[in-house]
C-alpha cells in the first residue's frame, strides 16, 4: 500500500523541481535587486564627493620631485644641475598625469 502512495505522488516531482527552480530564481532576483539598490546608493555618494585637488596635486608634485631626484643620481654619480632639473620635471609631470587628464591644445 505504501508503494502505491509513492507511485501516485511521482507526478508531483516535476512540479516540486520547477518550484525549487522558481524559488532559486526568485532568491537570485532579490539579491540582484539589493545589489542594484546598494550600487545606486554608492553612486549617489560618489556623486556627492569632491576631490581635494590641491592635496592631490601637492602629493603628485612631491612624489615627482623625489622620484626625479633619485632618478637623476641613479646612473650618474655627479649629475649636472640641468640633468637633475630635467629628471625632476619629467617625473613631476608623470605623477601629475597619473591623477589628472588634460585636453590637448592645438
Amino acid at each position: 500500500m505504501m508503494s502505491d502512495d509513492a507511485d501516485d505522488l511521482q507526478w508531483l516531482e516535476p512540479l516540486r523541481q520547477k518550484t525549487r527552480e522558481i524559488e532559486a530564481e526568485t532568491k537570485a532576483i532579490r539579491a540582484l535587486n539589493q545589489l542594484y539598490r546598494d550600487n545606486d546608493k554608492a553612486m549617489k555618494t560618489l556623486a556627492d564627493m569632491k576631490p581635494k585637488t590641491r592635496v592631490i596635486l601637492e602629493m603628485a608634485i612631491e612624489q615627482g620631485v623625489r622620484r626625479g631626484y633619485r632618478r637623476a643620481f641613479k646612473h650618474v654619480e655627479n649629475p649636472t644641475e640641468e640633468s637633475i632639473c630635467d629628471h625632476i620635471e619629467e617625473c613631476v609631470m608623470g605623477e601629475i598625469y597619473e591623477f589628472f587628464t588634460f585636453e590637448e591644445n592645438e
